[in-house]
């Protein structure tokens, strides 16, 4: 059963409740299908932020979790390929569909066996974590099927992107991750594997130089949080590594150059009335007029298009996003 507060659990009979867990997340789908072909079959749920879980039906342990680029639309058991065996289907609400097959007979034998009753849960866990890795291997493998089936009916070489293939760049103080976020995105349905940014200047990432993320599986957008420690300009070095969702291991490589406003690490903050009152300040004159300090507070920050009020009084507001060191804070 799942519920709209997030609970999903399994009953044996009217009133034995075999175990329930409970998350911030809301259910969206549920299915059961036996994947180790046990004879028992597990129970799959999907959830709102895209992940979905298979746990056993006995105790609710988890054997398998991934995450989809959005909302669990419904999950389902068909015999999708026609070939006479049933496969257990995810699909999001982007149109995104995973199919997952039972396991091969050596690995259910393993597991009915009863290995691992007696022993540690150590070895249960390396169990688990086996099964796990075994089950993203099929995956990886039906898309490798797939890639070679469509590279013997197309002229098109195994592994290409499209040509229209192009990423998006964008900069944003998050508050929530304490950073600086660069988000990239790729456009056309391929994959990033690598995010990486180098400062070739080595004036804001000090003793790190080189950043570098890898998202998670078949995911098209990336964020690489960066956490500046000098307030300066720079130019980041940034190279992507895309490929083909048939085919992660030909990889294709865009770079591109990115600038880093001197105050990136301040967020512009349109209500400032959530925000505590910084306990110093500064007050000094300045000869310039009101056009050219939004110019400058436009190119220095990373903030929307400024407006200049009628009155000639202007309030801006900024709150640092990073851990607070020497010349970092807050400021209005």
């Amino acid at each position: 059963y799942g519920l709209a507060n997030g609970t999903v659990g399994v009953y044996t009979g009217a009133n034995n409740r075999l175990w329930r867990v409970k998350t911030k997340n809301k259910v969206t789908a549920i299915h059961s299908y036996d994947l180790d072909m046990d004879g028992v079959p597990e129970v799959f749920s999907g959830w709102d932020n895209g992940t979905f879980t298979v746990r056993r039906e006995e105790n609710g342990e988890v054997v398998f979790r991934q995450t989809m680029d959005a909302p669990i639309a419904g999950i389902l058991t068909a015999d999708y390929r026609m070939d006479g065996k049933e496969e257990v289907m995810i699909c999001s609400e982007a149109g995104e569909i995973r199919a997952y097959l039972a396991s091969d007979v050596e690995v259910a034998a393993l597991a009915a066996s009863g290995v691992g009753n007696e022993s540690s849960s150590a070895d249960q866990k390396v169990l688990a974590e086996l099964q796990a890795q075994k089950l993203e291997m099929i995956a990886e493998m039906k898309l490798l099927e797939r890639a070679v089936k469509q590279s013997k009916t197309s002229d098109v070489p195994v592994g290409s992107l499209p040509n229209n293939t192009t990423l998006t760049y964008t900069l944003e103080a998050d508050l929530n991750l304490g950073a600086v976020a660069l988000k990239v995105e790729v456009n056309t349905d391929a994959q990033i594997v690598n995010l990486i940014a180098v400062d070739l200047e080595g004036v804001v990432l000090v003793d790190r130089e080189v950043l570098a993320v890898s998202p998670r599986a078949q995911s098209r957008v990336a964020v690489l949080p960066m956490r500046p420690v000098k307030h300066a300009p720079c130019q980041l070095r940034i190279q992507t590594h895309v490929a083909a969702r048939s085919l992660n291991t030909v990889l294709h490589v865009f770079e591109a150059t990115v600038a880093l406003p001197k105050f990136s690490a301040f967020r512009y903050i349109e209500d400032p009335s959530s925000f505590r009152n910084p306990t110093s300040r500064v007050t000094f004159a300045l000869k310039d007029s009101l056009d050219r300090m939004l110019s400058w507070t436009q190119t220095s920050f990373l903030a929307p298009r400024l407006i200049k009020s009628n009155d000639g009084n202007q309030k801006l507001f900024f709150a640092s996003v990073c851990p607070v060191h020497a010349g970092a804070g807050e400021a209005d």
